[in-house]
């Protein structure tokens, strides 16, 4: 949208210690939602707000209150948020959701406090963390599956170094998450050199195929004795690129186990190379 088809400012004139020039060199084209407010009583008159405000408010907020410019429970909400705000001495984050937005947005706005010849002032800048959101809730859910699995699960990067490891894992074999997080894979006692040379090979392999077949192998347990395992990968990407793999062990504890694995295709002439 055009700068000169935006809502008009009520008035060029605005309080403060900087210059709506000042704020539009800062924050003009900021794709961010930025706010400039003076307290007034129990709310906040806008000073400045950016481009993007009129555009995601479709209304003129200059001059106006928080309580006038939204619904009375998010109004609420927020001047909660900037009273948190003003009780601080450095800047204060929170998050909110779909406040400024009917798309189920997140977002996660900075305010500052800014006392300027007997008034306060709040710069409060909102950025969208909505795919950030998605994101964090996605990794609590795969927290969540992975600590409470029965089958041993280990995370580990693109350089074999360990990121993490789940309770079924340690419990298993025998190591300490704590004592071997940000060691290398390789390394691990209950990793038989056998099944290192497949890893390695099936890994290398990995950016052309994007994909790892599983493959059934003997691991050395905590008790002493050896068990059978299928071992699957999974590649985790981002940006384009592998950055760490998910690897899932599955105990095969009894021969009907062991031959369900044998009849999946491609898994008996591995399982000859590997036992």
């Amino acid at each position: 949208m055009l700068l000169s088809n935006l809502p008009k400012e009520k008035s060029d004139f605005m309080r403060g210690p900087f210059t709506k020039e000042q704020l539009d060199l800062l924050y003009g084209n900021s794709e961010d939602l930025v706010f400039f407010m003076r307290q007034s009583g129990d709310t906040y008159v806008y000073e400045y707000v950016n481009a993007l405000c009129h555009t995601t408010f479709k209304q003129v907020l200059t001059g106006t209150t928080v309580d006038a410019s939204m619904p009375v429970p998010v109004a609420k909400e927020i001047k909660k948020q900037y009273r948190i705000a003003e009780s601080r001495n450095e800047a204060y984050r929170y998050r909110d959701y779909n406040l400024f937005s009917k798309n189920n947005a997140a977002n996660e706005t900075e305010v500052t406090k800014i006392p300027h010849e007997g008034d306060l002032y709040l710069l409060a800048v909102s950025k969208n963390v909505g795919k950030q959101k998605t994101i964090e809730e996605d990794y609590l859910f795969y927290q969540s599956l992975v600590q409470n699995s029965v089958d041993p699960m280990i995370m580990i990067s693109s350089d074999l170094m360990i990121i993490d490891m789940n309770p079924a894992y340690e419990n298993i074999f025998g190591v300490s998450k704590e004592q071997w997080v940000g060691d290398s894979f390789m390394t691990l006692p209950n990793n038989s050199e056998r099944f290192l040379t497949r890893v390695l090979a099936e890994l290398g392999n990995v950016e052309e195929s994007k994909r790892i077949p599983s493959f059934i192998t003997s691991t050395k347990m905590q008790a002493g004795n050896e068990g059978k395992f299928s071992v699957s990968f999974s590649p985790v990407e981002e940006g384009g690129a592998i950055r760490a793999f998910q690897i899932v062990y599955r105990e095969l504890a009894d021969g009907i186990q062991l031959k369900e694995e044998l009849r999946k295709p491609k898994m008996c002439w591995k399982a000859i190379k590997t036992l």
